[in-house]
């Protein structure tokens, strides 16, 4: 399914800057730098959608 949502980011935004348990979680301000994530092994699926990834921090 597709929808569309105007201004979502702006309304995004909004939200993390009130959320408390963002702001706890942000320790030090500003942008925060991660490193990279450690290469994980390859498997075999033989199937679609047996293994399904999430990009959970952008």
């Amino acid at each position: 399914s597709t929808f569309w949502w105007p201004n979502m980011e702006k309304d995004v935004n909004a939200l993390v800057k009130k959320c408390i348990a963002c702001k706890r979680a942000k320790l030090h301000g500003g942008k925060q730098k991660y490193g990279r994530l450690p290469p994980t092994p390859a498997t075999n699926n033989d199937r679609p959608f047996d293994v399904v990834h999430v990009d959970l921090i952008g």
